[in-house]
C-alpha cells in the first residue's frame, strides 16, 4: 500500500483538499499536512524567524491531518521530517481553487509544496482547477485524479521532477481528456490600486494575465480547449544555451 502525503495551499478545510483526500484513499494510506489557513500565492516561502505550530486532528475516520501555522513548503518539510518512517511514496498537492498554469506555477504555494517533495526525491504531483469558486462542482476534478492515477506511471518521476496538472473549468460531457504539454510563456501586467485605510494609503495588487504563447503544445492551449494540461517539470533552472553564449562573450583571463 502506498504511503501518500496530501497537502495544499488553500488550507486544511478547503473543499479541493477534501476531494483529493477522498480519491487518494483508493490508492494508499493517506496523511494530511496542510496550512491552518489559506496560503495562496506564497510560492516557496518558508518560516524561519518564528516557530511553526502544529495541530493534530482527525480529518475523517481513516485519515489524520496535521494543521500547520506555516506555509505549504513548511507543511511538507514538517511531514517529511516527522510523520513518516523514511519517505512517503507519493505527494499530491491541491486540488487548488484557481489556475496554476503557465507562469502562475512560479507564485503557487500548491506547486511549491510539490516542488519541496521533488527536492527530497518524493514522487510529486500538483493538481489545480481553473474554477476559483470554493463551492464549485468538483466532480470533474475527482474524475481527473482517477484518470491520472490510473494512466500515468508515477515511477517516471525521479528526484527533481514533478507534474503540474491543471483541470479546465468545464463539464464532463465537454471534457477532452488530458494532454501532455509544455508551460506556456507569459507574464502578469500588474498595478496597485490605491485606497485609504485608517488614514493611511493602502495598495491592493491587481493585474492582467498576458499570454501570446498559445501554441498547440502549451498548457494554455490545452486548457482553453477543455483538456487537462499535464506539464512535466524539472527543477534545474539553468539556461544551458546562455552558458555557451556567456562563455563566448565573458572570457575569464585568470583561468
Amino acid at each position: 500500500m502506498l504511503k501518500i502525503l496530501v497537502t495544499n495551499d488553500d488550507g486544511v478545510d478547503a473543499p479541493g483538499l477534501g476531494v483529493l483526500v477522498e480519491k487518494m484513499k483508493k490508492y494508499g494510506k493517506v496523511t494530511v499536512a496542510a496550512p491552518c489557513s489559506p496560503m495562496s500565492g506564497v510560492g516557496h516561502a518558508i518560516t524561519m524567524r518564528n516557530p511553526v505550530f502544529i495541530e493534530e486532528r482527525l480529518y475523517d475516520k481513516d485519515v489524520v491531518a496535521y494543521c500547520c501555522s506555516g506555509t505549504p513548503a513548511d507543511c511538507v518539510k514538517f511531514a517529511l521530517g516527522n510523520l513518516f518512517e523514511g519517505l512517503p511514496d507519493l505527494l499530491v498537492s491541491g486540488i487548488n481553487h484557481g489556475s496554476n498554469a503557465s507562469v502562475n506555477m512560479l507564485y503557487s504555494g500548491t506547486v511549491a509544496a510539490a516542488v519541496e517533495g521533488a527536492l527530497y526525491g518524493v514522487k510529486s504531483i500538483a493538481f489545480s482547477s481553473l474554477n476559483y469558486n470554493e463551492n464549485a462542482d468538483m466532480s470533474l476534478c475527482g474524475y481527473v485524479v482517477d484518470e491520472i492515477m490510473q494512466n500515468i506511471d508515477i515511477h517516471l518521476l525521479n528526484q527533481f521532477h514533478l507534474l503540474n496538472i491543471n483541470i479546465p473549468d468545464t463539464s464532463l460531457s465537454h471534457y477532452n481528456g488530458f494532454k501532455i504539454c509544455r508551460q506556456s510563456m507569459a507574464h502578469w501586467k500588474e498595478s496597485f490600486k490605491e485606497e485609504v485605510n485608517n488614514g493611511k494609503k493602502a495598495y491592493w495588487l491587481t493585474g492582467e494575465f498576458i499570454c501570446f504563447d498559445k501554441e498547440p503544445d502549451t498548457d494554455i492551449f490545452a486548457l482553453e480547449n477543455n483538456y487537462t494540461s499535464v506539464v512535466p517539470v524539472f527543477l534545474d533552472l539553468t539556461s544551458y544555451k546562455l552558458i555557451n553564449q556567456l562563455n563566448n562573450s565573458l572570457k575569464n583571463e585568470k583561468v
